[in-house]
């Protein structure tokens, strides 16, 4: 019998994601008779609903995670990558994977809880550039500061 992978997660906050994304993995593992651990990848909305159709994440744009969706990395949110898909981590073929669960991932939350709603945007933005700087691979080490004459502090 084929794997189902349903509708779309679409809630509001962590603790039904990760329920609504438990429950899947249980089901999941009571198919295959067997215990499995998930791998995420964050892409669009429409990259995630092609793979849901075609069983596949060749010819999608995506980032692999192993960040639970319920905490997704700000700078994949910041991307456009706010939708993920949920496959068994030793899927041997990226062209044949059973989607566990998708959905809308949530973006994580500060170390502080916020009682204004998020709206200390100010803060989000320099945590997102010191995210996005932390996940380029194209930085090098080995710049010296001779070479960086633009440096934040002098803004």
């Amino acid at each position: 019998m084929s794997w189902d992978a349903g509708d779309p997660v679409t809630v509001d906050d962590t603790a039904s994601l990760a329920n609504a994304i438990a429950n899947r993995w249980e089901l999941y593992e009571g198919h295959l008779g067997q215990d499995v651990d998930l791998t995420y990848f964050y892409m669009s909305q429409a990259d995630a609903r092609m793979c849901v159709q075609t069983g596949s994440l060749t010819g999608t744009t995506k980032v692999r995670s192993t960040t639970h969706p319920a905490e997704a990395p700000g700078w994949c949110m910041d991307n456009g990558y706010t939708w993920f898909v949920a496959i068994r981590s030793d899927a041997p073929d990226e062209s044949n994977i059973d989607v566990v669960s998708w959905g809308r991932a949530i973006r994580e939350e500060d170390d502080e809880d916020d009682e204004d709603n998020n709206e200390d945007d100010e803060d989000d933005e320099d945590n997102n550039e010191d995210n996005n700087d932390d996940n380029n691979e194209d930085n090098s080490e080995d710049n010296s500061e001779d070479d960086n004459d633009n440096d934040d502090d002098d803004e």
